[in-house]
């Protein structure tokens, strides 16, 4: 789909059934942080860039906290704005770019996961 001018964020927005294949796309199309929305928990960490989580609801993100970044489950759960969320979410970003680590940096996790080619089936 077409990406408006003032969509920086445009492309997090793709849907794919493979987080981590759009993670590895927008990584080597030059993003220098990768952001992602999950409602079942992905682990996929994208260590070349820091890979921010976004949970979709508030029980997977209170079962995962120590691996989720945002939990946009608020939205429904507190009442909170789109704007509200919007604002966090880029709050994070720049805090993120300015040397912040997320979850997955602080856990250590991405190291084998950017695979660009990868041989055999893809599940």
């Amino acid at each position: 789909p077409p990406i408006g001018p003032s969509s920086a964020l445009g492309n997090s927005l793709c849907p794919t059934f493979h987080e981590k294949l759009l993670m590895d796309i927008m990584f080597v199309s030059a993003w220098n942080i990768v952001t992602f929305t999950t409602g079942r928990g992905s682990c996929y960490g994208c260590k070349p860039a820091p890979s921010l989580k976004l949970a979709t609801n508030t029980s997977m993100f209170n079962h995962m906290e120590e691996d989720m970044d945002i939990n946009c489950g608020e939205i429904l759960d507190e009442d909170l704005s789109i704007d509200e969320m919007g604002e966090r979410i880029f709050e994070k970003i720049i805090n993120t770019a300015s040397g912040e680590l997320t979850k997955s940096e602080e856990l250590g996790m991405g190291d084998n996961e950017f695979v660009p080619w990868q041989i055999g089936a893809t599940m």
